[in-house]
């Protein structure tokens, strides 16, 4: 017989006896009073796990000796206290804070160190291309040519050299220098620069003047009068006086004078009216026709107390707010 067919043989009778075994513990035993009913057969392992999920959802306990002998017990945990609290660290020692404080500090020290040193490099070391507009004010200057005086008639004791801009500042500053204190019987000449136009500055004349006064001159005035010379002049007698002196064109003197003898009182004082109230009042009453210096001056007498006096000499038209400056005027004639 061969080796496997023992090993058969061997098999089988170790079955017969398992079941022999088997049969014999759920037998009834000899003497027993009540005879023991037959054991069920093994159920499934599907039905237990049934069974144990019905008694779960039922409420029931579970039977330990239905658990399979693999189930591992669920670990028990410590019972939650209410007055459980958890443990608190110890407190670091003194000298750690102290140094954990100089690590703080110097982390933060860095950190400014580190970004200013970035700052730097890219405000100052970085070139970069920067557009810069400068405001500069300008100043134009204007360069006024320098002009001539007019031809003095008269031998004067001082000047006086207003510049205006504008045509209304003449009467503003003849009113101010009437005004004004002067040592007495002297003749100041008064020499009014226009600038108005400055790339072309002129001393005004005759027409400038009149016109700056709102004087109306009558008609034909100024066909014999030289427009560029005009003397304009201040006498310091008793009072302020005003005078002016403009030439007259060759030939032209006996026709201009003429023209003023024609005109009356009131035609004198309606033309030439805003000329001699820039004078004070005058008290004394001036005769018509007066003789100084073989020169005959003639003079009206106004309202008010102004008095307006002309005479010519030579080809000098001469006009006074008083016989007095009128006799000044004469004698300081060049």
């Amino acid at each position: 017989m061969s080796f496997y067919q023992d090993y058969l043989k061997k098999g089988a009778k170790e079955k017969t006896d398992s079941s022999t075994k088997k049969e014999s513990k759920y037998s009834p035993q000899k003497g027993s009073d009540r005879s023991e009913p037959r054991a069920a057969s093994p159920r499934s392992r599907e039905e237990l796990e049934r069974d144990r999920f019905l008694k779960r959802v039922s409420g029931e306990k579970k039977n330990s000796s239905e658990e399979p002998e693999n189930n591992l017990k669920k670990p028990s945990l410590p019972e939650e206290r209410e007055d459980f609290l958890p443990p608190i660290p110890p407190a670091p020692p003194k000298k750690q804070k102290v140094w954990v404080r100089i690590l703080v500090v110097f982390l933060i020290i860095s950190a400014i160190s580190s970004l200013s040193a970035l700052l730097w490099w890219w405000l100052i070391k970085t070139p970069r291309i920067v557009t810069e507009v400068i405001e500069k004010e300008v100043e134009t200057i204007v360069e006024i040519p320098e002009i001539a005086a007019p031809l003095s008639f008269l031998k004067y004791d001082g000047f006086l050299d207003p510049i205006v801009t504008r045509r209304d500042e003449i009467p503003t500053y003849l009113r101010q220098y009437m005004k004004d204190g002067y040592p007495e019987n002297q003749l100041l000449k008064i020499s009014i620069k226009d600038h108005t136009d400055r790339t072309n500055p002129r001393f005004i004349g005759p027409e400038t003047l009149f016109s700056s006064l709102k004087i109306t001159v009558p008609s034909g005035f100024y066909d014999k009068v030289v427009r560029e010379n005009l003397n304009l002049f201040l006498y310091s007698g008793k009072q302020n006086d005003l005078g002016v002196a403009f030439q007259i064109e060759a030939g032209g003197m006996t026709e201009f004078l003429g023209m003023f003898l024609s005109l009356e009182d009131s035609a004198i004082e309606r033309h030439f009216k805003n000329f001699y109230i820039l004078a004070e009042k005058k008290e004394a009453f001036v005769p018509p026709s007066t003789s100084h210096r073989r020169v005959t001056i003639r003079c009206r007498n106004f309202e008010g107390g102004h008095q307006l006096c002309f005479t010519p000499h030579d080809e000098i038209f001469l006009m006074t707010t008083s016989l007095e400056s009128a006799k000044a005027a004469i004698d300081n004639f060049r």
